[in-house]
């Protein structure tokens, strides 16, 4: 079974650089970072966003095993991302052959031991491992599975080897949101790339598309179906800024409607107390 994170890395730079843009995944650590391919050319283009990956899916949001139900899956983690505009190596990959290419994005994150290393948080318990990841697929739907406590685990080593890759391209500190096209690393190949575990589930959405933000970890074995979050909804505008997705706004027809019915309801009053 396929679990992997999917990035087609080529293993001679997994160990990286003396610095690191990205947090590595591991105990208490590990940072969510962008992703954003053209998907015209196969290009891709990385960057730390300096969000720790236990503020998307924070302690405090965590089902005990006993309490958890897979049938009230997704859990709210309460998760509002905020919103990070363009660096200037994301405005010039948006704008290669003229501004014409498409383009996809997805948030990638994930960490083991969330809230603390305590001996009782096992590595497939709730918090152990989590991967974080974005996708237009749902539970609802049906297109969406809880990772097992094992795979979950799978997911977020395979997480850090691809961050070490990635970080021996772009250097730079962690936390501060060092990006660069990484293209050279993946060969080209993004039909294969950006898939999640067994199931080969995509993360990737198109500039402007409304993606779910996941965090799944595990639930109490390594066979056991995993516990599954959900944030806000997150979007990537056309000039590459990402943000969580507002509320649709109502009309204005509406909001004139609705002040209209309160200036009847007012004369009404008046009209009574006279």
């Amino acid at each position: 079974m396929k679990t992997v994170v999917g990035f087609a890395v080529a293993a001679v730079l997994a160990t990286g650089a003396a610095t690191a843009a990205i947090q590595s995944p591991g105990n208490n650590t590990g940072e969510l970072f962008e992703v954003v391919v053209d998907t015209t050319n196969g290009q891709v283009y990385a960057r730390g966003l300096d969000i720790a990956f236990s503020a998307v899916l924070p302690p405090s949001a965590l089902q005990s095993t006993a309490s958890y139900s897979a049938t009230s899956a997704p859990y709210p983690d309460g998760f509002t991302l905020p919103t990070v505009a363009a660096d200037g190596n994301l405005t010039t990959f948006l704008g290669q052959d003229g501004g014409h290419d498409s383009f996809a994005f997805a948030l990638l994150g994930g960490g083991q031991n969330l809230g603390g290393a305590s001996p009782q948080l096992g590595p497939n318990k709730p918090g152990g491992n989590v991967m974080e990841f974005s996708s237009l697929n749902t539970l609802a739907a049906g297109n969406l599975t809880a990772l097992s406590g094992s795979a979950a685990a799978n997911a977020v080593a395979a997480l850090e080897t691809d961050v070490a890759t990635l970080n021996g391209i772009i250097g730079g500190t962690p936390g501060d949101k060092s990006s660069a096209n990484v293209s050279a690393q993946f060969n080209g190949s993004t039909s294969t790339m950006f898939q999640l575990y067994g199931n080969n589930t995509p993360i990737l959405a198109a500039l402007g598309q409304d993606s779910n933000l996941y965090a799944m970890t595990g639930n109490s074995s390594p066979t056991a179906a995993g516990q599954v979050y959900s944030g806000a909804e997150v979007t990537m505008l056309a000039n590459g800024t990402l943000e969580t997705v507002s509320a649709v706004p109502l009309p204005a027809a509406v909001w004139l409607l609705g002040s209209g019915l309160l200036g009847l309801a007012g004369i009404g009053r008046r009209r009574l107390s006279a």
